[in-house]
């Protein structure tokens, strides 16, 4: 509390006490300051215009006769303070401090040149009180001149500009009380008005972010490494991330060699496998149009060993969550987070567990709209690519074991951020996360076009005796250019495949037809038909 409001709480106090002993507000008060100094306090003050409200007699400052009055009228109880909520004209001053540094700083600018006072301080100094010493040696350096502080710091600013008419007492911390009534004294030493401001730190580099940036950079805690060159910065990642050769060679720019060879160097990876691959399962033509899910057990995560997986079979964006089972409850659990993280697929494809096959499943999958199609019962080999992303998600969990470390939901994380972010899959130029959301982003399918194509024309009978003409096509299909728009490398198995394929089609022209891919299936073909000739 301030004197002011201590002042406004005793006249509040004095007028109730005469009201409840007369029965009449008193005809006037005395209060012992100076004329011009009660006028600006009856102007601003609010606490003193609360306690004078509704008041119809006189307030003056003459003392009656007597020695008690004579020892009150020698202090001066209230004055009008120096501290201006608007800028003064006079010299500015910057002041920061940094708490790492142990260090404080006023900066100000004469004749055009910037110059800068370092402040030491003490092991049992906090952030505040080193802002305190900044701004407390700024007042007594400049005590005789109109003086503008500005400070990052709110908690600052805040105290400067209630100390002048504040009632101190003792505090906890001995530190922050010395500097208190160290800037009390300072303040009231001064005959020369001043304002102190608040400014945000880092916001701008021009006009009064200018100079606090001067002396944010003259408290700041700066180490000088030397710079690591890329095969350092691809080790140091690989020691935290274990992620593949080719995502080195990529991300850190270093031949192939180099990356391999920190692959073979590494205990960790070195007797693991290639990571996610391709497989042979049908896959979508874009992401979001055929998942593969499943449920793997991580022993070591305890009660969270039932780890629910879910992977998008054109760009291996894989997404797992820890659940403590295998219940439909779990499983709708984990699609929830898929569908956050991934989006809302077509179809999804699952084995024939009992939660899959469950009728509450079944509701939640109609409810949004996503197809549930699951494969031979008792065979895996329609699961081949979730069966994969399952052993991979283990060994980047055993890869990136460490002791201190025992959060499961970190844990993975970390391995799916690797999966996602810094690995590439076989065949593929980008990571996973960026195909995928490519691909979601352009929302079409693929179309392969100008393939080379022989037909032949017969005639065939339909039900009603009329005769039909009927076009049998056999297309040659590569699929190299396709497959290397879509990430693969040209020199990739599945990119050279050549297969034959036979398909009815009626008209003449330029038709689509339905094909199949060992990889990507099915493939929807534009045909130009370039030759055809009549048969019997």
């Amino acid at each position: 509390m301030g004197r002011t409001d201590a002042l406004a709480a005793l006249i509040r106090k004095g007028r109730d006490r005469i009201l409840e002993m007369d029965g009449k507000e008193p005809a006037d008060i005395s209060v012992p300051v100076k004329n011009e100094d009660l006028e600006w306090q009856l102007r601003h003050s609010t606490a003193l215009q609360e306690a004078l409200l509704g008041f119809t007699g006189v307030v003056h400052n003459k003392q009656p006769k007597g020695p008690m009055w004579h020892f009150v009228s020698r202090y001066q109880w209230l004055e009008r303070p120096l501290c201006s909520l608007k800028p003064v004209e006079g010299r500015t001053v910057f002041t920061d401090a940094g708490r790492r540094s142990k260090r404080a700083v006023c900066v100000w600018q004469q004749r055009g040149k910037w110059l800068e006072h370092l402040i030491r301080g003490d092991v049992e100094d906090s952030l505040q009180t080193l802002e305190l010493k900044a701004v407390c040696w700024a007042f007594q350096t400049w005590n005789k001149e109109p003086l503008n502080v500005v400070s990052d710091s709110l908690y600052v600013v805040g105290v400067v500009q209630r100390i002048e008419d504040a009632l101190l007492r003792r505090t906890q911390n001995q530190r922050l009380g010395e500097l208190f009534l160290q800037l009390w004294s300072v303040l009231k030493q001064r005959q020369h008005a001043f304002c102190i401001m608040h400014i945000r730190s880092h916001q701008c580099n021009r006009g009064l972010g200018e100079g606090n940036a001067l002396a944010d950079a003259a408290v700041s805690y700066a180490v000088h490494v030397p710079p690591q060159n890329s095969f350092e910065r691809a080790r140091n990642s690989h020691e935290t991330f274990h992620q593949n050769a080719r995502a080195m060679h990529r991300q850190f720019q270093i031949p192939m060699s180099d990356a391999q060879g920190i692959v073979r160097a590494c205990p960790q990876c070195s007797h693991y496998g290639p990571g996610l691959g391709l497989g042979t399962n049908p896959k979508g033509l874009k992401a979001l149009e055929l998942w593969q899910m499943d449920v793997t057990h991580v022993p070591e995560f305890g009660k969270l060993k039932c780890v629910h997986v879910t992977v998008d079979t054109y760009s291996r964006f894989i997404w797992a969550t820890a659940q403590t089972g295998e219940k439909a409850l779990h499983v709708k659990r984990h699609l929830f987070a898929c569908f956050a993280v991934m989006g809302v697929p077509v179809e999804i494809k699952t084995d024939n567990a009992p939660s899959y096959a469950s009728r509450q499943v079944a509701t939640f999958m109609q409810k949004w709209g996503v197809k549930h199609t699951t494969g031979i019962p008792h065979s895996s080999t329609g699961q081949a690519i979730v069966k994969r992303a399952n052993r991979t998600l283990k060994e980047y969990i055993a890869k990136q074991k460490q002791g201190d470390e025992t959060d499961v939901f970190n844990r993975l994380s970390k391995v799916l951020f690797t999966l996602n972010y810094l690995c590439l899959a076989e065949g593929k130029e980008e990571p996973a996360v960026v195909i995928h959301h490519q691909t979601v982003k352009e929302g079409r399918p693929q179309e392969f076009q100008d393939f080379t194509c022989i037909t032949k024309t017969c005639r065939r009978v339909n039900g009603w005796g009329q005769v039909q003409c009927c076009l049998l096509v056999e297309v040659i299909c590569v699929f190299q250019q396709v497959l290397v728009q879509s990430g693969y490398r040209a020199d990739s198995p599945v990119c050279v495949h050549r297969k034959r394929y036979q398909a009815a089609v009626i008209t003449t022209s330029t038709t689509t037809v339905c094909l199949e891919h060992p990889v990507i299936n099915p493939v929807l073909m534009k045909i130009n038909i370039v030759e055809y000739r009549e048969i019997s």
